[in-house]
């Protein structure tokens, strides 16, 4: 986070190449398309994502969420579009696209990573609200996203 004098406000993150959003994963979006899963995507070789990955899924986001509680915080960015799904090295990774194979989703071999964090406690300092209430709201995103 860097201040200017001028009242600018930057935020700097880490590069996670070949990262798509759990969005963009769930959905079947490619970058920029905006749509939902369709016939022709099934028929072209979209499936659901399968047990074991959603349990990993929801296994590290809860880790994640638990992790940033006990330090007396909470994340508030809990929504499909700002949890990056990264890949580890040496998976599926499309090098023409850049996009997550087929491969990488069915093997266990992604890491989540909730994007954002801290944004909304910069931008909003002014009008805090109790910690207590925020990580109730944290765990009421966790649900939406896993139903």
């Amino acid at each position: 986070l860097y201040v200017l004098q001028n009242r600018a406000v930057f935020f700097v993150h880490q590069y996670h190449p070949a990262s798509l959003t759990l969005r963009e994963c769930l959905y079947g979006l490619g970058r920029g398309t905006g749509s939902i899963i369709t016939d022709d995507m099934v028929r072209n070789g979209f499936h659901p994502l399968e047990e074991r990955t959603i349990w990993s899924y929801i296994t590290q986001l809860s880790s994640t969420i638990r992790a940033v509680h006990r330090g007396n915080l909470a994340c508030r960015t809990l929504q499909l579009n700002h949890i990056l799904v990264s890949p580890d090295a040496g998976s599926g990774v499309d090098e023409n696209t850049g996009m997550l194979g087929g491969d990488m989703i069915r093997t266990n071999r992604v890491r989540l990573r909730i994007n954002c964090v801290g944004v909304l406690d910069a931008l909003e300092f002014e009008a805090r609200r109790p910690i207590e209430e925020l990580q109730m709201e944290d765990m009421r995103c966790l649900g939406r996203i896993i139903l």
